[in-house]
């Protein structure tokens, strides 16, 4: 003989009360992702097109869509943590478009910084107190388009001007210039003889200071640097070539 162990409910508890516990645990999760039951699929093709699917009940025969009961997690409703979401990440993404873009302004304007650059600065000492002192330089332009000096100062001086040496009926003259073009990646030097600066009312200085020279452009933020002074005669500096 086979032993067998029958299922026995108590008569306390009656069968429909796990019916309404499971009934209750589906309304209180929410809509189905898709209506089960005979002909709930007519209903679908009137909400398929919504955000949120309708749900479908049967009623005298006929159907009737109504808005699903919004199921609540941790105190707030579903569709109201969807929009909390949904708006943080919104601003997030706007928060990091924006920082991508002034990260990207200011690559620009540093590469801006970048596309001149000045080396090998030197100031000559004047023979005679009074006199101007001469500047001079190597500037390279970097940047696919010419730059234009357009003028010079000095904190340790009472002005700068742009000078440049011609030929004028076969003697060598120095005249004074408005502006000095440096064509897109050329390089220009600034030497005795050619162009220069003249430093007018250069304060007591001697050999092995610095002065500080500041260009200014017409396209380009004024580059400061600082030129190394020598006696009056003297060339360049031995360190520089």
């Amino acid at each position: 003989m086979i032993a067998t162990q029958e299922l026995v409910v108590p008569k306390s508890i009656p069968m429909t009360l796990p019916i309404f516990i499971l009934f209750l645990f589906r309304r209180s999760v929410g809509p189905r992702r898709r209506p089960y039951g005979l002909r709930l699929r007519q209903c679908r093709k009137y909400s398929f097109r919504l955000v949120k699917p309708l749900d479908c009940s049967l009623y005298r025969g006929g159907f009737k869509a109504r808005k699903p009961p919004i199921p609540v997690f941790l105190g707030f409703p579903v569709g109201t943590l969807s929009t909390i979401r949904s708006t943080t990440m919104t601003r997030f993404l706007g928060v990091t478009a924006l920082f991508l873009a002034l990260v990207a302004g200011a690559g620009q304007c540093l590469a801006g910084d970048r596309t001149l650059s000045i080396r090998d600065a030197w100031v000559r000492a004047p023979v005679l107190d009074g006199r101007p002192a001469a500047g001079y330089f190597t500037i390279v332009n970097l940047g696919g388009h010419s730059q234009q000096i357009v003028g010079a100062r000095s904190s340790a001086a009472r002005r700068v001007e742009l000078h440049r040496h011609i030929m004028k009926d076969g003697r060598m003259m120095m005249r004074q210039v408005d502006a000095v073009d440096v064509g897109a990646g050329a390089t220009l030097v600034f030497e005795p003889h050619g162009h220069h600066l003249m430093i007018f009312g250069l304060g007591p200085v001697g050999p092995g200071d610095s002065v500080p020279i500041t260009l200014e452009f017409a396209d380009h933020p004024p580059i400061t640097v600082m030129a190394e002074v020598v006696e009056a005669g003297a060339g360049a500096p031995r360190h520089l070539p």
